[in-house]
C-alpha cells in the first residue's frame, strides 16, 4: 500500500487537476495542492481526516462500498463543480481505496464548447477537401496514413476508413510521401499515375515548432490535361507579360514520315535566330510547334506572346502590337499600353494568321524586322526590341505576293525558314496514335471510365480525310466521350452530324461487288489502280478483293474482314485457301 501511496502522490503532484485519494475507510491519504486550494486548506490539516467533513457533498462512501466509478455534481462557495471519483484495487484485485478529481463546471462547459468549435472546424474543413475534388493525403514520420480525402480514396480505388495507419507505400508503391516526412525537404512536380492518368503532385512536411510531424501530398488538378487548360485560361493572349512555352515537341503526337520531318525541320529552325514561317492548314497545331520551337531555342527563358492577326480589328492591331502611349486616345488606358512586340522582348512573338494584315501593318511589321525597332501610337522616339518572329498562316503567300495581295519584301524577311506541316489526310497511322494520346484525357475531363475505342469506329475515322485535321478530330473525341454510355466508344456515340459527314465522304465499297477501287486515302501506304482487277474467274476475283482490302488496311485482318463484310472466320479461311499473308510487304508484292 505504502509503494502504491507513494506513485499516486506523484501522479496528484504533477496534475493541474483537485484530486483527493482515501483508504478503504474514507480518511484521506493524500491531497494535491490544487486541492487543497479549491477547499481552503493544507495538506496537513486535510490528510488524515474523513474526506466528507472536507468535502460534505462527497459520495466516495458509496464509490468504495460499490466498488464502481460516479461522477456527481457538488458545488462549494456558489460555485459548481464536477466530481469524478473511481475505486483503486491492489495487486490481489482488492479495493484499497478511492481517488476523486474536481473540475470547475464553468472552465468545463468552456471546454466542452471549444471541442464542439473544433469538431464543426474539422468537419467543415473535411467538407471543403472532399468538395474540392483535390488529391490529399497525409503521412505520419513513420509514413502510416493519417489522412485521405474521398476524391483521393475514390481514385485510388480504396476505402479510406481501412487504409488509415497503413504504410502508404503499401498502398502506393511509388509514393514519396515517407521521404518527404523523414527528410523534410519538399518535392514539388511529381507525377503519380492513378487510373492511366498522371497527376501533378506537390509533397510537403508538416512542421511545428520546428519538429517534422508527417507529410502531406496535394494536388489541386486531377490529370494533366486540367493543369494545361488552367495554364491556358491564365495564360491567354490578354494575359501577363513574360509568357512561356507550354509544349515541347514531346507534345507533337504522331509517328507519320511527314510529320517527323516537319518537327525535324521545326527542331533545326529552333536552334538558330532566323525567323520561321508555319505553313498549314487550320487545325493543324501551328501554335504547338510556335511553342515547341521557343522551348527548344536558346530564347526559351524569355517570354512567348502570341497574337492572332485576324482575330483583332484592322483599328486596333496596331496598339495591341506596338502599344501607345498615355494621353493618346480619348478612352486609352491610363499610363499608356505594352504592345505585344514589347512583352515579348527578350523572347519570342508568335504571329498567327499573318496573310490577313492590312498593307499598312505589313509596313510597320517590315520596319521592326528591319530596324529591330518599335513605336508607340503617340510616341517621339522608337524603342529597340530584341524579339524573335515565328509567323503562321493557312493560306498561299506566295500566291498572295505574286497578285500583290501581300509585299514581297515582307514575305521573304518572313521566310527566313519554312516549315509546312502536313494535314492529318497526309500522316498515315497518326490517327489511331491521335485517338489513343487524347481518348483517356477526353474521359479524365469529362469524368468518365472509358477504355478505348471499337474497331468499327478506328476503321471509318482512319479512313475519313479530316479537313478540319487534328482540332476536328479531337472535337469528335470529346462529342463521342460526352455520348458514350459503355466503357467502349462504338459508331453510335459518335456526334451525328459528323457520322452522317463520314458517311457522305466514304462510299461503301465492297470488293468482291464493286467495279471501283476502295475509298482509300492516303492513311493507307498502299495505292490501288483498277488496273490491279482480276481478268477473270470468281477465285481469282475474291483472292484479289482480299489482297485490296489488306492493302487498304495496311495488312489489319480484322478491318479487311470488317470492309469485305464477311465473318472473321471466313475471311482466315480464305486466307488459308489462297495462301496470303497479312504481312504489308507479302501484300503489296502478292498486288
Amino acid at each position: 500500500m505504502k509503494s502504491a501511496l507513494g506513485t499516486i502522490r506523484q501522479i496528484m503532484d504533477v496534475s493541474p487537476s483537485a484530486m483527493a485519494f482515501v483508504d478503504r475507510r474514507g480518511i484521506i491519504a493524500a491531497i494535491n495542492g490544487p486541492a487543497c486550494r479549491l477547499f481552503g486548506t493544507s495538506k496537513l490539516d486535510a490528510e488524515g481526516r474523513p474526506l466528507n467533513l472536507v468535502v460534505p457533498q462527497s459520495r466516495i462512501e458509496n464509490v468504495l462500498a460499490d466498488a464502481e466509478p460516479q461522477r456527481y455534481h457538488i458545488s462549494l462557495s456558489n460555485e459548481s463543480f464536477l466530481a469524478s471519483a473511481a475505486p483503486v484495487f491492489n495487486e490481489e484485485k482488492e479495493i484499497c481505496g478511492a481517488v476523486e478529481c474536481y473540475q470547475e463546471w464553468a472552465e468545463l462547459e468552456a471546454l466542452t464548447t471549444e471541442l464542439e468549435h473544433l469538431k464543426e472546424h474539422n468537419r467543415l474543413l473535411e467538407k471543403i477537401l472532399n468538395t474540392a475534388h483535390e488529391y490529399v493525403a497525409a503521412v505520419n514520420p513513420e509514413g502510416l496514413i493519417t489522412y485521405m480525402s474521398e476524391e483521393t480514396a475514390l481514385r485510388m480505388g480504396v476505402d479510406r476508413t481501412v487504409v488509415i495507419g497503413e504504410p502508404m507505400k503499401k498502398v502506393r508503391s511509388d509514393c514519396i510521401l515517407h521521404r518527404v516526412a523523414r527528410t523534410g525537404v519538399a518535392q514539388i512536380g511529381e507525377l503519380w499515375k492513378v487510373n492511366d492518368a498522371s497527376v501533378p503532385v506537390m509533397a510537403l512536411p508538416i512542421v511545428s515548432e520546428g519538429r517534422i510531424e508527417g507529410a502531406v501530398a496535394k494536388s489541386v488538378f486531377r490529370n494533366m490535361e486540367e493543369a494545361r487548360t488552367f495554364l491556358r485560361t491564365f495564360d491567354s493572349e490578354s494575359g501577363r507579360v513574360g509568357r512561356k512555352a507550354r509544349f515541347t515537341f514531346d507534345d507533337i503526337i504522331g509517328a507519320s514520315e511527314s510529320l517527323v520531318q516537319a518537327k525535324e525541320l521545326a527542331r533545326k529552325a529552333a536552334y538558330g535566330e532566323s525567323p520561321v514561317m508555319l505553313l498549314a492548314e487550320s487545325g493543324c497545331g501551328k501554335e504547338i510547334f510556335a511553342h515547341a520551337i521557343h522551348f527548344a531555342s536558346r530564347r526559351h527563358n524569355g517570354p512567348l506572346v502570341s497574337i492572332n492577326c485576324a482575330c483583332i480589328p484592322e483599328s486596333l492591331l496596331e496598339s495591341e502590337l506596338f502599344g501607345y502611349e498615355d494621353g493618346t486616345f480619348t478612352g486609352a488606358r491610363k499610363g499608356g499600353r505594352v504592345g505585344k512586340f514589347e512583352q515579348a522582348d527578350g523572347g519570342t512573338i508568335f504571329l498567327d494568321e499573318i496573310g490577313e494584315m492590312s498593307p499598312f501593318m505589313e509596313a510597320k511589321l517590315l520596319r521592326v524586322l528591319q530596324d529591330g525597332e518599335i513605336q508607340k501610337i503617340g510616341a517621339r522616339n522608337p524603342r529597340k526590341v530584341d524579339v524573335r518572329v515565328i509567323a503562321a498562316t493557312n493560306i498561299d503567300l506566295r500566291a498572295e505576293v505574286r497578285r500583290g495581295e501581300f509585299r514581297k519584301d515582307l514575305y521573304y524577311r518572313l521566310e527566313g525558314i519554312s516549315v509546312k506541316l502536313p494535314p492529318l489526310r497526309d500522316r498515315p497511322g497518326d490517327v489511331d496514335l491521335l485517338i489513343n494520346h487524347f481518348l483517356p484525357l477526353a474521359a479524365a475531363k469529362a469524368g468518365k471510365s472509358i477504355k478505348g475505342m471499337d474497331e468499327e469506329v478506328r476503321f471509318y475515322l482512319n479512313q475519313y480525310d479530316w479537313p478540319g485535321n487534328v482540332r476536328e478530330l479531337l472535337n469528335v473525341i470529346d462529342g463521342a466521350v460526352c455520348l458514350a454510355s459503355q466503357p467502349f466508344i462504338t459508331w453510335k456515340d459518335i456526334p451525328p452530324h459528323f457520322s452522317e459527314r463520314i458517311k457522305s465522304s466514304i462510299t461503301t465499297w465492297n470488293p468482291l461487288l464493286s467495279e471501283k477501287d476502295p475509298p482509300c486515302t492516303s492513311t493507307s501506304p498502299f495505292q490501288l489502280h483498277v488496273a490491279d482487277r482480276a481478268p477473270n474467274g470468281l477465285e481469282q476475283l475474291e483472292r484479289t478483293a482480299i489482297q485490296k482490302a489488306l492493302n487498304c488496311t495496311n495488312g489489319n485482318k480484322r478491318r479487311a474482314a470488317l470492309l469485305l463484310g464477311i465473318a472473321r472466320s471466313t475471311f482466315y479461311e480464305k486466307l488459308r485457301r489462297y495462301g496470303i499473308h497479312a504481312c504489308a510487304s507479302d501484300i503489296a508484292a502478292s498486288g
